[in-house]
């Protein structure tokens, strides 16, 4: 009798410890946010990324309510492959949305339960989330975790949701996505504005430079009075839609804030930022006759112990305003 309820016994546990088993028991875990029980069902496969897939990683995902939001998990079919391995087909509701998938459940036979039962370890596979990142990009991090290799346009992590964060820098502020890496095309694509602290800090670069002009050498400076010779000839100058004035003294004074209208773009090359904006000036003939004009500017923009310096080109005169 005592033989016969060990065998009993034997068989009972024996259909407790099955593939089918063990995916359950790995969903059960993940809607409970409990990693322990996770990786005791389960083996990650890993991509390149490897630090996603080991237990940090597993702990860091599991810090989103999408990944334990995993409910209604149902056995859908069971195939033997072999002794090893069993193909479990299952369907759930994951984030909300429904979600059936075959996992590959292999028979571990490193690890025994009560010391004869070999275990089942259900196969997580990777992802592949593709990140599209803007001109000198912030850090990357998945789940707060900053990657080990310096490719962040190809990120593989464990199948399931994933938070995507760019870290701020000189351009841009810190930005986050939530990358659904379950049943959704897994990609990312980060195109934020420039900060806002980056612009006032170009802005400030362009209006340093505007004033940097020798009136020896052009004849435009802001602020200073031109006057002609006195050799009995009369000068003038042409002015784009007045045609010739004549004068005895100009002066060019600046109309308003050059920068009200820049544009900034953040150039491929590192700590490179390129400004573009429109400037407008009136020129004053003989201290009385004033006639506006207005053109373009570009600066090209390098950081420099964490400022801009602005190599600035301007066209203030290209056309009546």
């Amino acid at each position: 009798m005592l033989g016969g309820g060990g065998l009993a016994g034997y068989e009972l546990r024996s259909s407790t410890y099955t593939p089918e088993r063990a995916v359950i028991d790995y969903f059960a875990a993940q809607s409970r946010g409990d990693v322990s029980g996770m990786m005791a069902n389960a083996t990650f496969q890993q991509g390149l990324n490897t630090e996603l897939s080991q237990e940090a990683g597993i702990v860091a995902m599991m810090k989103l309510p999408q990944n334990r939001d995993v409910r209604s998990v149902k056995l859908l079919s069971s195939h033997a492959i072999d002794a090893t391995t069993q193909l479990v087909a299952v369907s759930s509701i994951w984030a909300g949305q429904p979600h059936t998938q075959t996992y590959t459940v292999r028979k571990d036979n490193s690890r025994f339960r009560d010391l004869i039962y070999r275990s089942w370890r259900i196969e997580i596979p990777f992802v592949t989330m593709q990140i599209t990142l803007p001109n000198q990009p912030g850090t990357i991090e998945v789940d707060g975790i900053t990657l080990a290799t310096s490719d962040a346009t190809a990120i593989q992590a464990v199948e399931g949701y994933h938070s995507v964060t760019m870290d701020a820098n000189a351009f841009y502020d810190r930005t986050t996505q939530v990358v659904d890496g379950v049943d959704a095309l897994p990609v990312a694509t980060f195109a934020p504005p420039v900060s806002s602290g980056a612009t006032a800090m170009a802005a400030a670069a362009v209006k340093l430079a505007l004033p940097a002009c020798d009136p020896s050498v052009s004849d435009g400076c802001l602020n200073h009075t031109y006057t002609a010779p006195k050799d009995g000839r009369r000068y003038y100058r042409a002015l784009p839609g007045y045609g010739p004035v004549f004068y005895t003294t100009y002066r060019v004074t600046l109309v308003g804030d050059l920068t009200s209208d820049m544009k900034l773009i953040v150039a491929p090359e590192a700590g490179k930022a390129i400004a573009s904006g429109t400037c407008a000036i009136t020129v004053t003939f003989d201290g009385t006759t004033n006639y506006s004009l207005a053109g373009p500017w570009t600066a090209t923009l390098t950081l420099d112990s964490g400022q801009f310096v602005a190599d600035l080109a301007s066209d203030c005169w290209a056309s009546e305003a």
